[in-house]
């Protein structure tokens, strides 16, 4: 009963890390874009 409770909790963690790899992935997505964008509206 510990064991498979144990696998739960380990199950839950990675799925938890694969999500906030995912956000950041898309943060610095995002903020890249940003820039880019900043950067073409730039004159010159």
């Amino acid at each position: 009963m510990s064991l498979f409770h144990g696998s739960l909790r380990h199950e839950r963690l990675l799925i938890r890390e694969r999500y906030l790899r995912h956000e950041l992935q898309t943060a610095q997505a995002y903020r890249r874009n940003v820039t880019f964008a900043h950067f073409a509206l730039e004159p010159g």
